[in-house]
């Protein structure tokens, strides 16, 4: 068959010329031969149909060419007979024309189809000819580029010829056309497999949409570690789990340093304390291939958002007050401290009201809850200024003079009599009673040769105003009473 653009010879299932690259017509264009043809043919079949009609359509013609003076006759002959048998005869033959004519368009058309070109195709894989299969299934993706069937022969006919290569490769074109073909998928998860190629396989697992196929090769794959907590900022202690897929082990650092299978390997939840943490973790299966690194970050900030209430304000005193703190219930604790340093767990823990020291004071509180937080450190600056002649010292040598001569002691140095004992004196505060009395408080310690002093229970107070000298009772509230002595 020949070009109809430039005549260049061409076979019959080209639908482009090699030549000028030109489409071939799928209806051919008829040449004057092939209608005398056609016009021989239907005059053949007529005659055999009807001898006599032609017989008498010719006779007719000569009366007509040499006989002018029976024309109207002849004429009046001619349409009686075409008026009769020829008419049908004419109709037939004009219908013959017509089913011949399609019969070849048709024929023509159906050789350049899409669905022609794929039975040949079909047709010479089945026939072990797979060349001509797949000139024959190129031609079909000429006519639909679109279409998946042939794609789907070539690879079946690269499989058969064992181009693994080409398979894998024409295999991930298709995906990219269809995305979602399962049969493609199962086959190149049996390539690789077969060929051990576990890298290829992880990443087209990783990549594949069909949840169920991903599952069923779950070992194949190596997702990167699931943290079972978003990262953020905490104001408490947290546990972070890191969750595998798989039965592959996972390795982790904290410091956002590279991870690599020498890092620590996860055996359980993570504890974070308290600061910064940056966690690089990876998971490697049992075919040691490594996940993406995975990075989270975890601020742990104990301090609670919480204000401490305290009482009373900072400032200028002269009469002693009780410093209060608000505890909301037991299960949070105060410590605190007197001066410039920030109180921590080893600070005093305040159980009750605080005497107000005397003196220019700082001091600093801080809370903490039963899981460790800690709220912000909260300070007070007070100056309390008391007027009077005496002194927390004239308080201290006076109950020491009064226990000499009560025969408690000795001496000033606090010697007992027949023990080794001595007995101490030491200023303990400064308090307000209730009728708003100011005393310095004493209280008396007991010391052993080679041990420290200890508190025998005994506090005195005594009055900055007259510097008489009480027995001192003090509440769990911090309230000061006193009783003659």
């Amino acid at each position: 068959m020949k070009c109809p653009h430039c005549g260049s010879e061409m076979k019959n299932e080209q639908v482009f010329c090699e030549v000028c690259g030109k489409e071939r017509l799928l209806v051919p264009v008829f040449e004057p031969e092939i209608e005398e043809t056609v016009e021989q043919s239907m005059s053949d079949i007529v005659k055999e149909i009807d001898p006599d009609a032609a017989n008498s359509d010719t006779a007719e013609e000569d009366k007509l060419n040499n006989t002018d003076s029976n024309t109207d006759a002849s004429d009046n002959k001619k349409n009686s007979r075409l008026s009769g048998g020829s008419f049908w005869i004419s109709v037939l033959v004009m219908v013959l024309i017509a089913i011949c004519a399609f019969s070849i368009i048709f024929f023509s058309f159906y050789q350049n189809s899409f669905e022609y070109q794929m039975d040949r195709a079909w047709e010479a894989f089945n026939n072990k000819k797979y060349e001509e299969a797949i000139k024959f299934a190129d031609s079909a993706i000429a006519i639909d580029e679109e279409s998946l069937e042939p794609r789907l022969l070539k690879i079946s006919v690269y499989e058969v010829l064992g181009e693994t290569d080409t398979v894998i490769e024409r295999c991930l074109a298709f995906l990219k056309r269809d995305p979602e073909n399962e049969q493609i998928y199962r086959k190149l998860i049996s390539i690789y497999i077969e060929n051990e190629q576990y890298v290829a396989l992880n990443s087209l697992l990783m990549d594949c949409p069909i949840s169920s196929l991903v599952e069923e090769y779950r070992e194949f794959t190596s997702f990167p570690p699931e943290f079972d907590m978003e990262e953020g900022e905490y104001d408490e202690s947290i546990s972070v789990k890191l969750l595998e897929i798989g039965n592959g082990s996972i390795f982790y650092t904290l410091d956002g340093s590279d991870v690599s299978e020498y890092s620590t390997r996860y055996e359980g939840p993570i504890k974070l304390e308290s600061g910064e943490y940056i966690i690089n973790a990876i998971y490697i299966n049992t075919y040691g291939l490594v996940s993406k690194a995975v990075t989270r970050t975890y601020i742990i900030d104990k301090n609670m958002d919480l204000d401490l209430q305290i009482e009373p304000d900072s400032g200028e005193y002269e009469t002693p007050e009780l410093i209060k703190v608000d505890i909301p219930d037991e299960n949070y604790t105060v410590y605190y401290n007197i001066g410039k340093k920030d109180p921590t767990l080893d600070s005093p823990t305040y159980t009750k009201p605080i005497f107000m020291p005397l003196g220019d004071n700082e001091i600093r509180f801080m809370m903490t809850d039963e899981n460790g937080n800690q709220s912000d450190v909260v300070t007070r600056n007070y100056k309390l200024n008391i007027k009077s002649d005496y002194s927390k010292e004239d308080a201290i040598q006076q109950v020491t003079l009064n226990m000499i001569m009560r025969g408690e002691i000795i001496d000033g140095n606090g010697t007992m009599i027949g023990t080794t004992d001595v007995k101490e004196y030491h200023y303990d505060g400064v308090a307000a009673d209730d009728e708003g009395r100011t005393f310095y408080l004493v209280s008396e310690f007991i010391k052993s040769e080679g041990s420290g002093a200890i508190r025998t229970g005994n506090t005195f107070a005594f009055s900055v105003t007259d510097g008489l000298i009480y027995k001192a009772k003090i509440s769990d509230d911090s309230e000061l009473s006193i009783e003659g002595f």
